[in-house]
């Protein structure tokens, strides 16, 4: 347990100093701890950078922060880096690196790598994730790890795992998908749910109640199998195609 506890904290501290190196500037003035009761009323104001402690009573917004923000809602202008705990949402308009926990949703419009918690709400990568995102809705533009919610849904490219009760890939999905419904436009690996889709193309095994590919490269276990471009359409219990 000590392990990974450092583990985890060294992991946080590395990745807090390589995203001071890539996104601190010398126009933008520092303060190692902040408070903000609600924005405009907070102190030092929303040019600052943080590179310590921002404590958000109601509502706080920085250039970015360096290491711990706490509060209900927490924004940051350009990036952030550390450890996120707001009980009510957190925004970042650029990248994010770390940890991030809320109830209600976790906003990066940037790149993230790390971990998204949001215990009853969304989860939002605009850009790409590299990490895991754990909630009710998990979106990203390009997904590398694991979404575990009700709904995980990648716009791009999509490698890892996703486990929820409705699992979408608009583009191509590189790994696991187990859910009730599980759809990607293309995908090589596993889809275990009650309904299984490839848009496009499928390789690997599907294993469901339903599945259904249009063009496909493995094996089909289920009641009703389809395969259109197959040499045989469809079949009950069991299909094959390479």
């Amino acid at each position: 347990m000590k392990k990974a506890c450092f583990v985890l904290m060294a992991f946080l501290a590395s990745s807090a100093a390589m995203a001071k190196d890539l996104y601190s500037s010398e126009e933008h003035p520092v303060a190692w701890l902040k408070g903000a009761l609600a924005t405009p009323l907070q102190y030092p104001n929303s040019t600052y950078e943080v590179d310590g402690v921002r404590l958000n009573f109601i509502y706080g917004t920085s250039f970015g922060v360096y290491g711990l923000d706490l509060g209900l809602v927490g924004m940051n202008n350009s990036f952030g880096a550390g450890v996120t705990l707001d009980v009510l949402t957190d925004w970042t308009d650029g990248d994010y690196d770390g940890l991030q926990i809320s109830v209600f949703g976790n906003v990066v419009l940037g790149d993230t790598k790390g971990c998204q918690i949001a215990a009853a709400g969304c989860n939002y990568v605009g850009d790409e994730f590299r990490g895991a995102q754990l909630g009710l809705v998990n979106i990203d533009g390009v997904f590398h790890g694991l979404q575990t919610g009700v709904v995980n849904y990648s716009k791009g490219e999509c490698t890892g795992v996703q486990l929820g009760i409705v699992d979408v890939a608009v583009a191509e999905h590189r790994g696991w998908s187990v859910g009730v419904v599980n759809y990607a436009e293309r995908f090589k690996g596993l889809q275990f749910g009650v309904l299984n889709v490839a848009g496009d193309y499928g390789n690997g095994l599907q294993l469901g109640v339903f599945n259904c590919a249009k063009s496909y490269s493995g094996v089909q276990f289920g009641v009703l199998n389809i395969i259109d471009r197959g040499y045989l359409p469809v079949m009950p219990l069991l299909n094959v195609q390479f």
